[in-house]
């Protein structure tokens, strides 16, 4: 028997590959153990924005890996490998390559594509309580089976997109879908066990199925083909990019008429077509706000989020300007204020001139007050850059 413990940084989606390796240890005959009395030690790093990647580097450098093995994986081991390599000379798998753990542990009879996906992030993800709290008062109680957490239903890694701000795509690559029948499995389980509540994510949650000759409309459609028609089931989206809010809006109208789907995290991240085109985001924001309308029209109780990003190079005052106009279009029920982050291998560097911090501070502060003069909420975070 080997004992393990499992650290996570970041997002859900990297939460759930955790919380695999977890379940691939445990199968394995490995107890999970608190890190000082681990033999191997797994840290899932973040390396996506600035703040996140400097917890990551500490963290690994408060690790004793004389006496331990450990594995670094994440995004960290492709986003900041020259960094972790000043100090660190152990085992990097980035998480774009997890499928091949089994290479790190040949002696394991059970392989990692042997455990179902899970649908839910593993225990140390800190960021994983106010993730979930956002869905919670979906639930609807019952005197038995009753689940206090959402379920999580990651249906993809990897980002076919190459926004000019993010390094997402350089280090998950490109879109790798999970199998249909994977993804179905793992949603007729959880239904089995009542659940309640699923919110679908990935690093582009819409993508789903290009690579495979499907799409995420044809997989809703099958996961509604399987869910009994006489149980309490809700679904919520995170992170929809746009492009993909347009191509499948029909199919989400459904849900959503139905009462099936009833929140939606669409991030737009800019209001004017200067600066979605330096973002390399491809949409028109009026196309985005009729189909939003669409959407309220058909059900008043859809809640929809979006996100907005500050203080990207070239941003002006007309910029924040066209911000107010879309929330007095009275779309979105929640809005989240977002500084920019400049990776050094984002290809914004290049893009000119460049925003002072406290600029782009000062107008993530007039948005969230305006914001609250109209009665919605905002939060205002300057370490996520999604």
């Amino acid at each position: 028997m080997f004992k393990y413990f499992i650290k996570v940084f970041g997002c859900p989606m990297r939460g759930v590959e955790a919380e695999r390796v977890n379940q691939y240890f445990s199968a394995n005959g490995g107890l999970e153990a608190p890190r000082e009395k681990a033999d191997i030690v797994i840290i899932f790093g973040c390396s996506i924005v600035e703040l996140n990647n400097a917890i990551t580097m500490e963290y690994i450098k408060s690790v004793d890996n004389d006496k331990q093995r450990i594995i670094i994986s994440g995004c960290s081991p492709i986003i900041s490998k020259e960094e972790i390599r000043e100090f660190f000379d152990g085992e990097l798998l980035v998480s774009k390559e997890l499928d091949n753990i089994d290479e790190l542990f040949p002696e394991f009879k059970v392989k990692y594509n042997d455990i179902l996906l899970p649908t839910v992030s593993h225990k140390n993800l800190e960021y994983n309580k106010f993730y979930l709290n956002q869905y919670k008062h979906y639930r609807k109680k019952l005197s038995l089976n009753f689940n206090n957490n959402p379920q999580l239903l990651i249906t993809s890694k990897g980002c076919p997109n190459a926004c000019s701000y993010c390094t997402v795509r350089f280090a998950m690559g490109n879109i790798n879908s999970y199998p249909e029948d994977t993804i179905l499995k793992t949603y007729k389980k959880a239904l089995e066990k009542k659940q309640q509540v699923f919110i679908f994510n990935g690093d582009d949650t819409g993508a789903y199925g290009i690579d495979i000759n499907s799409g995420f409309d044809e997989l809703l459609l099958k996961l509604e083909g399987i869910t009994p028609k006489d149980q309490y089931v809700k679904w919520a989206i995170d992170n929809l990019h746009p492009r993909w809010l347009l191509k499948y809006q029909e199919t989400l109208l459904k849900f959503i008429k139905q009462g099936r789907i009833v929140d939606m995290v669409i991030p737009l991240q800019a209001a004017t077509e200067k600066l979605l085109k330096l973002m390399r985001r491809n949409y028109k924001i009026s196309e985005i706000i009729s189909v939003l309308k669409r959407f309220k029209e058909a059900n008043p109780k859809l809640k929809l989020t979006t996100h907005f990003l500050f203080g990207f190079p070239g941003e002006l005052d007309d910029d924040i300007e066209a911000i107010k106009q879309i929330i007095d279009q009275n779309c979105f029920n929640h809005y989240v204020a977002l500084r920019y982050f400049e990776s050094p291998k984002a290809d914004s560097v290049k893009i000119t001139p460049k925003v002072p911090i406290t600029q782009a501070q000062k107008r993530m502060k007039e948005i969230q007050e305006y914001i609250i003069k109209k009665g919605y909420y905002c939060q205002i975070t300057e370490h996520i850059n999604e």
